[in-house]
């Protein structure tokens, strides 16, 4: 499903509306993992975005483990999930929520969100 999507924590911290980076155009996938094969080693959803670099790759610009639909906002969805960093060869789980608002990939952009959003 192509979405713009507006990650709305930075490791872990909520930001406010006025900190949210850019939307990007990103295609949502969510895939079944199988527990001996992911990090975590148990059964779980996984949310992706992936981009578009060319007619023939694809660049992945998000992951989340574990995702949840928490509300609808207006006109979106709010993904709650589990996301992997790794800083100085150690891993970090955070929790991240993704602001996604459904749109074609060749439309013009969306409007500001201007609803209320609230992941907590």
């Amino acid at each position: 499903m192509w979405c713009e999507v507006t990650f709305l924590r930075r490791r872990g911290l909520r930001l406010q509306p006025q900190e949210w980076p850019p939307a990007r155009l990103a295609n949502l996938v969510v895939n079944q993992l199988h527990g001996p094969n992911n990090p975590f080693r148990q059964h779980m959803r996984m949310a992706n975005l992936w981009q578009d670099d060319d007619s023939t790759s694809k660049r992945g610009v998000g992951t989340l483990f574990d995702p949840v639909i928490l509300m609808t906002p207006g006109d979106g969805l709010l993904l709650r999930g589990i996301e992997l960093e790794t800083i100085d060869g150690r891993m970090y789980e955070y929790q991240q929520v993704w602001l996604c608002r459904p749109t074609q990939p060749m439309a013009k952009p969306l409007p500001p969100f201007k609803g209320v959003v609230s992941a907590d």
